[in-house]
């Protein structure tokens, strides 16, 4: 009887005891389970490991898929594949083998594997229980449309049966299409009964229906890295836009598709997308709207490819020294400076310039190669004044501009050749008192005329003031008051329609001309108030694509090819990239008449080519 009663007593601590267990394990995973849903992946990753130390009783299958698809998020795609193979071959027939296919497909998702994925989501769905066959659908339909081998198509057809057999002849259809045979796309779609289409896939059926009667034409396949969330979202979502509504050219004779992968932002994030689309063999090349540390980090990805990767570029770095294979879109700030110092001592063949610049990182790099060419052209640089931060009151830069602007004057009657009259003659005009005087230092002979700020001074023949586009509403409006009789010559950020309106700011600019990467939109596109320079940018990036596929190319090496050669005139940028460096050399020249910017003329390479007859 003690025997007895010692038996049955162990026995009811030890499913006490599992029950304990068993309740801790689903209090963890539960936890696991919200930080996996609310993007927390390592987190979760280090409440299952706890959990998988030990046995897990009946929460064993569900654990090793959520650790699956935890690995797959962390980018450890070798642990979720062993997770997988582990779920498909030691647990048997179960309610998760169809989502534990579906997560295999996203893995060869990750991996490039495009027909290796689509054999997964086809298992998936011949073993879905319908509860999730929507997320299913959505991922084989996104795998149509980039291309399946007719070879796996074919392999699956053989088990394929009911509406499966449907969605494989919809592949099959978009395949013949990519392909440039719309003949046989008609054959596969006539071998679809529409009343057995699934509904997820109904649009898709339409869209080839339609397409099939149109004349044959390849499709060209490119990836596209930017930025759908976080925080340049904004951004990334224009460039997609202008990318895609550039498709619709008129006189397009291929298809372009295009892989999208999203960098939610992060550098680390854009280092996993572009391996993703490297590891894609269709692809002819990657494009990256990117900024600087994120292209940097998509360029030293893709160092020892031979895949082309385009880059936007604009800012501080140059990436084209990297690698053979990248071309930039936008020279780097020191482009501005070099082109402005060749435009001014070449072209306007001016001497005695001042510079007027932020004291920054942009404004630096700007002025010391501005100046590096001027030395080259020997030209002479008179005066450089620097401002910080918000130009608010660069009062003390623009006197210190008008002083020497004045100290140039010749001693003997200084006015008589700038104004036609002598300083007593001035009288006449205007009260001359000790406010209108700029204060001289103490070296100054004291009996040299002073210097009026109503007098106009010619001595500084040209002033190059390069600027952030937020400076311009402080600078244009201190500008005028200094009266400096000079060529101005600035970059881009002049380029602001509704501040060249304002009556303090755009009378007192005419004839400034700036460099510029971008021209004045003019009537090549469907354009309107509400585009920004990221819709641009996607926009005539798109139409090089375009222009290049229309030109006849089979592979990469041909694509690089043809960017070294193509001179593309978008809607906005003209693109030439340089042989050498791989880099736009193509800027504009824009010149402002009343109160705008207007196409003057356009560097390319070391030329500049005039948009009207006479030089200036």
């Amino acid at each position: 009887m003690r025997l007895l009663i010692t038996l049955l007593f162990m026995l009811n601590v030890g499913v006490s005891q599992n029950w304990l267990q068993q309740r801790i394990i689903s209090d963890q995973f539960d936890k696991a389970l919200q930080h996996f849903d609310d993007g927390r992946f390592a987190t979760a990753d280090n409440i299952l490991q706890r959990i998988l130390s030990k046995p897990s009783g009946e929460y064993e299958l569900p654990v090793n898929l959520l650790a699956m698809k935890i690995s797959l998020a962390l980018d450890n795609l070798e642990a979720a594949k062993v997770y997988g193979k582990m779920i498909l071959t030691q647990y048997g027939q179960h309610g998760y083998i169809s989502e534990a296919f579906m997560i295999l497909g996203d893995i060869f998702i990750a991996e490039g594997d495009l027909d290796g994925a689509f054999r997964m989501y086809m298992r998936s769905r011949q073993l879905t229980d319908r509860t999730t066959i929507e997320k299913i659908d959505t991922r084989l339909i996104s795998a149509i449309q980039v291309g399946i081998s007719k070879r796996t198509i074919s392999e699956q057809k053989l088990t394929a049966m009911g509406d499966n057999e449907t969605v494989l002849n919809l592949a099959l259809s978009f395949t013949h299409l990519q392909k440039g045979d719309p003949d046989e796309c008609v054959f596969s779609l006539n071998k679809i009964d529409p009343a057995l289409i699934p509904e997820a896939y109904f649009e898709l059926y339409e869209k080839l229906l339609l397409a099939s009667y149109q004349p044959a034409t390849e499709t060209f396949t490119f990836g596209v890295v930017l930025a759908l969330t976080g925080k340049n979202a904004p951004a990334g979502k224009s460039f997609l836009k202008g990318l895609h509504q550039s498709m619709s050219r008129p006189g397009q004779q291929v298809k372009i598709a295009y892989q999208i992968e999203d960098n939610q932002s992060n550098p680390l994030e854009t280092v996993k997308a572009v391996r993703r689309l490297a590891k894609n063999r269709k692809l002819l090349g990657i494009i990256a709207s990117l900024d600087d540390n994120e292209s940097l980090a998509a360029v030293n990805t893709l160092q020892n490819s031979a895949i082309p990767l385009i880059v936007r570029g604009g800012g501080s770095m140059s990436f084209t020294d990297v690698s053979d294979h990248v071309f930039q879109l936008q020279s780097d700030w020191t482009a501005q400076g070099r082109m402005a110092a060749r435009w001014i001592g070449e072209y306007l063949d001016k001497d005695s310039i001042a510079v007027l610049v932020p004291s920054d990182e942009f404004g630096n790099a700007v002025v010391d190669e501005f100046l590096k060419v001027m030395d080259a052209l020997d030209k002479t640089v008179v005066a450089v004044e620097r401002y910080t931060g918000k130009p608010e009151n660069v009062k003390k830069q623009f006197q210190a501009l008008r002083q020497t602007a004045f100290n140039l004057i010749p001693p003997d009657n200084p006015y008589d050749e700038f104004l036609g009259m002598s300083f007593d003659s001035l009288d006449a005009l205007f009260d001359v008192n000790t406010d209108d005087y700029f204060s001289l230092s103490d070296d100054e002979n004291e009996e040299k005329i002073k210097d009026s700020s109503k007098v106009v001074l010619s001595t500084i023949q040209a002033l190059f003031i390069p600027i952030h586009p937020e400076h311009l509403k402080y600078i244009g409006t201190q500008l005028p008051m200094y009266n400096l009789n000079t060529s101005l010559v600035g970059n881009f950020a002049w380029n602001q329609p509704e501040i060249l309106f304002q009556d303090n700011v755009g009378p007192h600019l005419e004839g400034m001309t700036i460099i510029s990467q971008k021209n004045a939109i003019n009537e090549k596109g469907p354009h309107n108030q509400n585009i920004d320079d990221e819709y641009l940018l996607g926009y005539d990036m798109s139409g090089l694509i375009i222009a290049i596929c229309n030109s006849g190319i089979t592979n990469r090496t041909e694509f690089i090819a043809k960017l070294e050669q193509t001179d593309f005139h978008g809607m906005v940028y003209d693109i030439a990239f340089s042989p050498d460096k791989h880099s736009n050399s193509t800027m504009q020249i824009l010149k402002c008449e009343n109160r705008s910017f207007i196409p003057y003329g356009t560097f390319s390479a070391d030329t500049v080519q005039f948009h009207i007859q006479q030089r200036p």
